[in-house]
Formats: C-alpha cells, structure tokens, sequence
C-alpha cells in the first residue's frame, strides 16, 4: 500500500474532521473528497503510484523517435549547431507531435521533450550518429557520416 505523507497543518484538518475511534484518515479524506456514491458503493479510481514526473508506458515521445527528426533538424542547420539552437529548431519541427505530456515539466525543472531529446542525442553519440565539435561535449552537435547514411535511408522509405 502506498504511503502518503502529509504536513503538520493537513493533519490537524483531517483530526478536526475525523470521529475519534471510528474514522481512519482514508475514510476521512474519502468523506472530505465526496468519493463515495449515494449508493454507498466506493468510486473507482485509477491512480498512478510510483514517479509522478515519469511518463507511463505509450505518453510521450520516445527517445529513439527524435533520431531522424533530430538529423533532420540539423542537416536543414548545415550539418551542426549548437545545443540550443538545435532543440529550438527541434521543437518547431515536432510542434504538431510534442504533446501535453511532452510539454510538461519534470520535478528538476527540466521540460520532458528536451530532457529525453538530449538523453536521445547521448545516444546517438554513442551510436556514432552524431559528434560533439567541444570540450564539453554538449556545446554543439555535428552529424557523423554514420548519421547522414542514416537520414539518407529514412528519406528513402519515406518516397
């Protein structure tokens, strides 16, 4: 069972609320949300325990489907670009498949979408994909012979 954990002042609310050796702070809080029916039958909900910030499984843009479209964006660029110029040219390229949760903002501040398309571009650097042309290795990204080989098949199954 999940634990919840709440503060000093919530807590309080819920003994004001609750009746001493009858209530629990589950039967409270369904009496203060109004989750049971007229009925007496208990609502049925469905709640998502575990990372709250973590998409489920099938929301969201995966990381391996930034691949071509990342290649895209940066063949359009001459062949590299900077790290932000990049993403921003990445987001109006995805505009019409970045989704709500896409758009979200993770616990850390970070936005899903650029956090998964760097985690993307990590990957794709190990592949051989595409190089970083710094020190810092995420200054600016670059295509790799490797990288255009591929954007040049996925042109080909798109025509």
């Amino acid at each position: 069972m999940p634990t919840i954990v709440v503060d000093d002042e919530v807590f309080a609310a819920l003994q004001e609320r609750g009746k001493a050796f009858v209530d629990t702070p589950n039967s409270v809080l369904r009496r203060v949300l109004e989750l049971d029916r007229a009925d007496g039958a208990p609502r049925k909900y469905t709640i998502r325990i575990g990372n709250p910030t973590r998409a489920a499984r099938g929301e969201g843009i995966t990381q391996a489907d930034y691949e071509i479209p990342l290649l895209e964006v940066l063949d359009k660029m001459g062949g590299s670009a900077r790290r932000e110029d990049a993403l921003k040219a990445l987001e109006q390229h995805m505009s019409d498949r970045l989704g709500e949760v896409d758009r979200a903002a993770l616990t850390s501040g970070a936005i899903r979408w650029e956090k998964t398309a760097s985690w993307a571009v990590m990957s794709m650097k190990t592949s051989g994909l595409l190089e970083s042309t710094d020190v810092s290795g995420w200054g600016t990204w670059k295509i790799t012979e490797a990288g255009r080989a591929l954007l040049r098949k996925s042109r080909l199954k798109q025509s």
